[in-house]
């Protein structure tokens, strides 16, 4: 739902092509916009609804997200020119916020979590997210 920006980096076509019935000439700079897909209500129902559920499948697989084989979601592009990077991120990120998760209590100081965005470059949280992180284990295990 909040891309780190609302474009991709941008691309080249190589060649001519058409595409929903759009041409695009050989040489056209294209710009993908990541925030638009996420935001796609012919994609999506209640676009602004946080529901994780939507990327399993139906025999209960999840999507793929970093590689973009369906072009709903893009997080890291797709093709030859896709972040090289993605797998190491997606395992790093997951390794850090499980780690988080275990060992805090997590909960937010407002009642209301505000999640509108500054477009932008990059896209921040119009107000950031205040929370309380309650130790969950043994001072000793924190070191």
């Amino acid at each position: 739902m909040h891309p780190a920006g609302p474009f991709l980096i941008p691309h080249e076509s190589l060649r001519a092509t058409t595409i929903n019935g759009y041409h695009i000439p050989a040489g056209t700079r294209v710009f993908i916009n990541t925030h638009g897909l996420g935001r796609n209500e012919e994609i999506w129902d209640n676009v602004e609804e946080f529901r994780p559920e939507r990327h399993w499948l139906d025999d209960g697989s999840r999507v793929e997200i970093s590689h973009g084989a369906d072009f709903k979601i893009l997080p890291f592009s797709a093709g030859k020119r896709k972040c090289p990077g993605a797998p190491l991120g997606v395992t790093l990120v997951l390794m850090a916020l499980a780690r988080l998760f275990h060992c805090f209590d997590w909960a937010p100081l407002e009642e209301h979590v505000d999640t509108r965005e500054v477009y932008g470059m990059t896209m921040p949280k119009a107000e950031p997210l205040i929370v309380s992180a309650r130790p969950r284990l043994a001072i000793n295990l924190y070191n």
